[in-house]
């Protein structure tokens, strides 16, 4: 078997089925010159999240003098994905001819859970601003206990394509004591 990319010298001998004809031939030099045919590719990873950015597959021996890529490797939104390599010289090192098919996704985000939320005895949740998309799910409840509470809230998003929607996720306020106004 040649595995050896490049110019390579063997020694040959030869045999004619009609010696009146043909003189045999022993140990003589043949060089033989062998294309060199890349390992086939593979990922890294296959499934992303959403981070708002343009994300690109990371693929493992990829060698862009041996290789070409044809679809979609690289993507910015949620979606499935689908990509070929092929070999320049149309084969591989293990014999095989076929571009290798890689199936990748991007998955919904879910929205970072807001934190450092403070507030006085006697407000209410909906005096605490949330980030955008976030609402509290009872926004009329009166702050009542000092200290660190916790409270329901939801997050619906404005990119719904890209991020998972969260229902009935603990929000943590810090309740700063009011002491009682005199009279």
């Amino acid at each position: 078997q040649l595995t050896d990319a490049g110019s390579n010298t063997y020694k040959a001998s030869y045999n004619p089925i009609d010696p009146k004809n043909y003189n045999e031939s022993k140990n003589v030099d043949l060089t033989v010159d062998v294309e060199f045919a890349p390992d086939k590719p593979t990922l890294s990873n296959d499934t992303y999240t959403y981070n708002g950015s343009e994300q690109s597959v990371e693929i493992n021996g990829f060698d862009n003098a041996t290789m070409v890529i044809e679809g979609t490797n690289m993507a910015i939104d949620v979606g499935r994905y689908t990509f070929t390599v092929k070999s320049k010289n149309g084969k591989w090192s293990d014999g095989t001819k076929e571009p290798v098919t890689f199936n990748w996704v991007i998955e919904k985000a879910t929205a970072t859970v807001p934190d450092g939320l403070k507030a006085s005895q006697g407000e209410k949740l909906s005096d605490i601003p949330l980030p955008e998309g976030w609402s509290w799910d009872k926004p009329d409840t009166q702050l009542t206990d000092a200290g660190s509470n916790t409270y329901k809230a939801s997050y619906n998003p404005i990119d719904p394509k890209n991020y998972n929607e969260s229902k009935n996720v603990d929000l943590t306020v810090d309740v700063e004591f009011a002491p009682d106004k005199p009279t």
